[in-house]
């Protein structure tokens, strides 16, 4: 498997390697300022809301950003048709189930 696979967590699919990067532009934070957020006791769900952002707008967003590199990564051709379905699959019920959000 291709490093680029590897990143995504594409060879574990019981983790959540979601591009954190992706849900900073859509707050309008930068991780400096997520982080100091944390440290003050907040959640990603309190951090999100802070920004008039609703949960579930965040999952989506993580969502379709985490489906475009997946589909990259097949189209690289690291991983099969079968094996996209599967990590799509795998993450669309876990996200927001996950503590952190």
């Amino acid at each position: 498997m291709e490093a680029s696979a590897r990143r995504l967590g594409l060879a574990d699919s019981s983790s959540l390697n979601f591009n954190m990067q992706a849900a900073f532009i859509f707050l309008g934070i930068d991780k400096a300022v997520f982080a100091e957020q944390v440290q003050a006791g907040k959640s990603f769900a309190e951090i999100t809301k802070d920004h008039g952002i609703s949960r579930q707008k965040l999952v989506d967003t993580l969502m379709s950003d985490f489906t475009a590199k997946i589909d990259d990564v097949k189209a690289k051709g690291d991983i099969t048709q079968k094996q996209t379905d599967q990590k799509k699959q795998a993450r669309t019920p876990l996200l927001p189930l996950h503590p952190q959000f």
